[in-house]
């Protein structure tokens, strides 16, 4: 009466910026090369490249038995969670002159990772690059907020006859109305000094928790 069924993957991946198949990065890192002809400058974790992966589901028949009133609930849950994505911090305008803004210098020995949504790194960790030269920060060298989230649902199947029954499904999106925050900004600079919203995160990727009713006719 009980069914499960566990997987975690750790992984790293490391590319030039070619990784998706007909473009050249992601929205979460540059869309061209700092430098065409070496591209080695930009050897660094593929956008999508996620650290550690969990993911966990059960299916659970509950013991009832004696009418069609008690028999035939089931609980079943899905947990899934994600290490971060990593993202490029950038200049914020263009400063190399080459139609990308480029990436900043990195101020040696600065401790980058703050982990809070008002400031997820730390933007004084990095200077502005003399105009028209490449700052020596790498790409996707930051690795934004952790993804969380569990669904539960009740389920409750009715034999009606033979070969069909009646199933009444209670499903909860999110249960534990989890946070899961997007990647902050990545600008440091504007072209007129700092920007305020540097390390900001400002938005969630899903949604707050979600109740659904339904019945499905099975036959």
């Amino acid at each position: 009466g009980v069914q499960a069924q566990v997987n975690y993957t750790w992984s790293k991946c490391i590319d030039y910026g070619g990784s998706p198949l007909g473009s050249l990065n992601g929205g979460n890192s540059p869309t061209s090369w700092s430098n065409p002809f070496d591209r080695s400058i930009d050897r660094g974790l593929c956008y999508f490249s996620v650290g550690n992966t969990f993911r966990a589901n059960t299916l659970i028949a509950l013991p009832f038995s004696g009418n069609r009133f008690v028999e035939g609930w089931q609980v079943t849950g899905i947990l899934t969670a994600n290490g971060g994505l990593p993202f490029t911090v950038s200049t914020g305008f263009d400063r190399v002159c080459n139609g990308c803004g480029g990436r900043p210098n990195y101020v040696s020995g600065c401790k980058v990772d703050v982990g809070r949504v008002s400031q997820w790194y730390d933007p004084n960790c990095f200077s502005l690059q003399d105009a028209g030269t490449l700052g020596n920060l790498g790409r996707n060298t930051v690795i934004g907020p952790t993804q969380t989230n569990v669904d539960m649902a009740l389920l409750k199947d009715t034999r009606i006859s033979e070969g069909t029954r009646m199933q009444f499904r209670a499903e909860v999106f999110n249960v534990l109305n989890h946070a899961n925050f997007a990647l902050p900004a990545a600008s440091v600079f504007t072209a007129s000094g700092r920007n305020a919203t540097a390390g900001q995160i400002t938005s969630t990727t899903t949604t707050a928790r979600q109740i659904q009713f339904g019945l499905k006719f099975i036959f």
